[in-house]
């Protein structure tokens, strides 16, 4: 048995207003895309622009960032594509607030590390998992690692891998999410390895 709230399963209410808010969206989407102007619907989100191409050390996938046209949004989706065509799998999804600022492989192609430059967070995705299992959807084992805190705020950018093991990338201390640096660029770096299954959050 769930946990109760006002006497439902927990479950079963939640399960309801997820409903509800996605046919709210669909609705929204059928009543507002065919009306809006280009601009219009940028600034409500509705969007699905290609953010970033960036091929596999092995030149056999490509990851795509692309946007998610939602209200409010756009949200972000991540998939792997073959050099030929077609999706191969669809690794990972982010909301408006997440973004693909910076995307990047691995040198041997194990893992793919995504930066949100205004949040100062770096994603880390086993894509040595997702590649062999391409029959799969979001999520795929990943692991986040967050460098702003309550009192300082950083904005990241350049992000990298020095080697298989070790994420580099720059960052600067910011008054707000939005503001330019106050502070000298800083150099980061920090060990990772493919985050292992256990990771997947469901």
């Amino acid at each position: 048995m769930g946990k109760t709230h006002f006497g439902r399963p927990w479950r079963a209410t939640e399960a309801g207003q997820q409903g509800r808010r996605q046919f709210s969206i669909v609705v929204a989407l059928v009543l507002v895309w065919p009306l809006c102007l280009a601009s219009a619907c940028a600034q409500l989100g509705l969007r699905d622009r290609v953010l970033a191409r960036v091929p596999s050390p092995d030149g056999q996938f490509i990851a795509v960032c692309q946007e998610v046209p939602a209200l409010d949004g756009p949200n972000h989706d991540l998939r792997l594509e073959r050099p030929e065509g077609g999706v191969a799998a669809r690794i990972w999804s982010g909301g408006d607030n997440y973004g693909c600022g910076d995307i990047t492989w691995s040198p041997d192609g194990r893992m793919l590390a995504i930066l949100i430059r205004h949040m100062s967070t770096v994603v880390v995705l086993n894509t040595e998992w997702a590649r062999a299992h391409l029959d799969i959807v979001p999520p795929v084992p990943w692991r986040q690692f967050t460098f702003s805190t309550d009192r300082i705020l950083y904005r990241a950018k350049n992000l990298r891998f020095s080697n298989n093991g070790e994420i580099e990338f720059t960052v600067c201390e910011s008054r707000t999410k939005s503001d330019a640096c106050i502070a000298p660029d800083e150099t980061r770096r920090f060990a990772v390895e493919p985050p292992p299954e256990s990771t997947i959050r469901r």
